[in-house]
């Protein structure tokens, strides 16, 4: 029973659970024994209902930032009582995956913003989590390759307007000018 203490203060749960399970077979009634199922029990059962709590909130609403925090502190909060519980880290990877869905999907919106915005929470959120840190680093050079190349369409866009006005302007003066025809001609090669 003292070992399935230091493992209790240790937060080794499940050294807990096996060694409460061997002493309860030699000697079950023992008080101190009794006492440790309890409390084991009861932690186990607020776990439960962090996790349940931290799924409902995720569930919810996806998309709201806010509830996402929440659900991270309750992940958290179990872990911290029980950090080999594998069902809070998967609460925490869900997580990461939605901050990095609700990322991407801005990006390719071209909605750096909102991206950067998503990302900075999840970090805030979950430090530990090297793709959201990795997205985020990324965003500028992102949003700088998007306006370089919006910045070269509207030029593009402007020389194109530039010769049908060129090619507009012509049109009336090329019946029966060869020369005329051919330049009007060469624009239209040139916009199209």
């Amino acid at each position: 029973l003292l070992e399935a203490r230091r493992a209790w203060d240790e937060r080794q749960l499940g050294s807990v659970e096996e060694l409460l399970g061997r002493a309860a077979a030699i000697a079950p009634d023992i008080p101190m024994l009794l006492a440790l199922q309890q409390e084991l029990t009861t932690l186990r059962e607020t776990v439960l209902e962090l996790i349940t709590d931290g799924n409902a909130a995720v569930a919810q609403s996806p998309d709201d930032l806010e509830q996402a925090g929440a659900a991270v502190d309750l992940f958290n909060e179990a872990l911290e009582l029980d950090p080999a519980n594998q069902a809070a880290a998967d609460g925490l990877s869900r997580l990461s995956a939605l901050f990095l869905d609700k990322a991407n999907a801005a990006i390719v919106r071209n909605e750096f913003a909102v991206a950067e915005e998503a990302l900075n929470f999840a970090v805030e959120q979950l430090p530990e989590q090297e793709e959201i840190t990795a997205l985020l680093a990324e965003v500028p050079a992102l949003k700088t390759a998007f306006e370089a190349d919006l910045r070269q369409q509207v030029e593009s866009l402007a020389r194109v307007s530039s010769l049908l006005q060129q090619a507009n302007e012509g049109l009336p003066n090329t019946k029966g000018d060869s020369q005329q025809t051919a330049a009007v001609a060469a624009i239209f090669d040139e916009v199209l």
